[in-house]
């Protein structure tokens, strides 16, 4: 079939724009033992999946239509035979897909789990892994499939409590073809260093320290730091070769060179440096400066953690609990966060923590998770700060602590957490854990949004349009609420939603009110969704329409919207 015809034929949402990527959605498998769904619903839940992956608009959506027509050109077998990866990759590159959607359910005692693997066709490995855990009824089944759809649209890791790779503090990508004459330790080649004298690798390492850091009666020097790193990297210490590599990678000092950077990361791991193995296995996941290869990110990841270096071990963690390129294996992930841990790294703390309190890979135990998050904190992990805040704020695993709470999220949010700067917003204007504040208030969502946290754009909207520890400012609300949408948080589009509908700041618009509205509902908006509802129950914005008000009032009760409920019950 000729691309140009397919792409008229891709599901689209209004944002979707031509570079948005073409995703192939196959049938939903049941890997039950006992096959209680039926084939008729797992149909219907898959067509369900697709439509609102499309809503999301991160991705052009093959129809389904194309992708029977063409398992029936090439394997002359049903549809819903094409389980196997093999079958999916060959499918969908022939529907010109750039990436391909397996989902999984599996019945658990009274539980459905669906998992959903996003493939990428062009390097055939696995780029995200979703799962989604609830109830087994129809309703429950579809708002899985909601949450399921957020989640894939959206960075893997994008809830606080996620794990995460750890960023490396140096880092750079693994070795690239270098230019005929390169040599490493060229020091003209670094940007022209000053000449130094140092007799050991350790001595020129300890001068190149004092040097970036400005200690022991030494001003800060880059340039002259970096000629000390050069002189002891060729005496083969293995952190003076590491270091350097991180200005050459940064710039710091030196012109950028991110293939030298590789080069020396190299040397520096070969010669026993964890740090550099873990900044090599970073990079390769990343695709910074080499092409990305998680084959060898998680190679290196392995090398340094068995070296003992704590961000290794976290980030290869990370591969096992996402099933990246290497086998997913919640036990195994648990296992390493723990190691990492108990080798110091904070973001390790964070992801053991996380583990823990959600009872993944490992036995539910809030008191450990409790243990972690504190350790992490300590070690000044935001995101084991912030998880640690909400344990003390919700009585987790620890007395009910409302003053601690707020420390702790003023902490993280001092870290450069935006989800804390949110949670510390919150209860500062509610007068919870500290006296009302809601000049202090204001500046913590001011923060939170700066740092690109979509809710905390929708809060500080809402202090701009009620005048809560600023000045009124209706256009300062509807640009706020704006970013804040556009960010993907549903109180954003449903709060802006409610401007437009109620002419605050903007002339009346009840047709882009439901369009808001609908943003919300589909991003997970309670209220949201119950105002589409009323929408459709009274004609406004769109023809009258009671059995899908009905549904979209129920949808608003699902995500615990009280009016909803009612609603849904009366109409």
């Amino acid at each position: 079939m000729p691309s140009g015809f397919l792409a008229a034929l891709l599901l689209l949402s209004p944002t979707q724009s031509p570079a948005t990527p073409v995703l192939a959605v196959f049938d939903i498998e049941d890997r039950s033992s006992s096959k209680k769904l039926s084939p008729a619903l797992l149909t219907q839940l898959g067509e369900y999946l697709e439509g609102q992956i499309a809503e999301q608009g991160s991705f052009r959506v093959v129809p389904k239509d194309i992708l029977r027509g063409q398992i029936k050109t090439e394997k002359q077998a049903s549809y819903k035979e094409c389980y196997d990866e093999a079958c999916q990759i060959e499918i969908g590159k022939a529907v010109a897909a750039e990436k391909s959607l397996s989902t999984q359910v599996m019945q658990i005692g009274a539980h459905c789990i669906f998992k959903s693997m996003l493939f990428d066709l062009r390097q055939e490995v696995s780029e995200r892994v979703a799962n989604i855990k609830g109830k087994c009824d129809e309703d429950a089944l579809l708002t899985s499939v909601e949450a399921l759809a957020r989640k894939l649209a959206g960075d893997p890791d994008d809830e606080e409590g996620a794990s995460r790779a750890e960023a490396p503090a140096p880092a750079s990508s693994p070795p690239a073809a270098l230019p005929a004459g390169f040599s490493l330790y060229d020091p003209l080649a670094q940007g022209s260093l000053p000449s130094v004298d140092c007799k050991s690798g350790e001595e020129c390492n300890r001068l190149g320290l004092d040097y970036r850091d400005s200690r022991n009666g030494r001003s800060r020097d880059h340039a002259r730091a970096n000629a000390y790193f050069l002189a002891g990297c060729r005496l083969d210490h293995a952190d003076a070769c590491n270091t350097l590599g991180f200005s050459a990678e940064h710039g710091r000092g030196m012109t950028t060179d991110q293939p030298r950077a590789a080069k020396l990361y190299q040397r520096a791991c070969d010669l026993g440096s964890g740090q550099a193995c873990s900044n090599m296995g970073y990079l390769y996941e990343s695709g910074v400066g080499v092409d990305k290869s998680y084959a060898d990110a998680s190679r290196f990841y392995r090398k340094a953690c068995d070296m003992g270096w704590g961000s290794g071990c976290s980030n290869l963690g990370v591969m096992h609990e996402a099933g990246r390129f290497v086998r997913e294996d919640l036990s195994l992930a648990a296992s390493l966060y723990d190691k990492a841990c108990g080798l110091g790294s904070a973001n390790g703390c964070a992801n053991r923590g996380y583990m823990l309190e959600e009872g993944r890979g490992t036995k539910q135990d809030h008191v450990g998770a409790h243990k972690a998050y504190s350790k992490g904190c300590d070690g000044n992990s935001e995101r084991a700060c912030n998880n640690l805040a909400r344990l003390y704020e919700l009585g987790r695993g620890v007395a009910k602590d409302l003053p601690k709470a707020v420390d702790l999220y003023e902490k993280a949010c001092n870290l450069d957490n935006g989800k804390s700067c949110k949670s510390l917003a919150r209860l500062v204007r509610d007068g919870k854990g500290r006296p009302k504040d809601l000049g202090a208030a204001f500046r913590a969502y001011e923060k939170s949004c700066r740092l690109g946290f979509a809710d905390g754009c929708a809060g500080l909207a809402f202090a701009y349009k009620e005048g809560e520890g600023v000045t009124k400012d209706y256009a300062k609300a509807i640009e706020y609420n704006g970013k804040a949408c556009e960010g993907r948080s549903n109180r954003g589009c449903t709060n802006l939603g409610f401007m437009y509908e109620r002419a605050i700041g903007v002339p009346k618009d009840l047709g882009r009110a439901l369009e808001l509205y609908r943003q919300g509902c589909t991003l997970g908006s309670g209220a949201g969704c119950a105002n589409v509802g009323y929408f459709l129950e009274v004609g406004w914005g769109a023809p009258k329409n009671l059995a899908e008000a009905k549904k979209k009032y129920e949808q608003g009760c699902r995500l615990g919207n009280d009016r909803g409920c009612k609603k849904a019950k009366d109409l």
